[in-house]
């Protein structure tokens, strides 16, 4: 088996896995993980340019690495 084929077989079996366990890899087998979760919010969001949608929710650059700067800060690892 070619290492493409091995690395698409792997990604499919994360992606199953993932999706199988509403998205807690690892959550049958009691491993932990910090997950920092970042999602569309559950109300309407105006229509806009996609950036500037994105920035409203904070999923652009910026807001995305403010939440895992964030993070980092209370897991000690900043």
């Amino acid at each position: 088996m070619s290492k493409d084929n091995e690395t698409g077989e792997l990604r499919l079996y994360l992606l199953y896995s993932v999706g199988q366990s509403g998205g807690h890899f690892g959550a049958g087998e009691a491993i932990v993980m910090p997950i920092l979760q970042l999602s569309l919010p559950d109300h309407y969001v105006e229509h806009a340019k996609p950036s500037e949608m994105l920035a409203e929710c904070r999923l652009d650059a910026a807001g995305i690495e403010a939440a895992v700067r964030k993070r980092l800060v209370l897991l000690g690892d900043a």
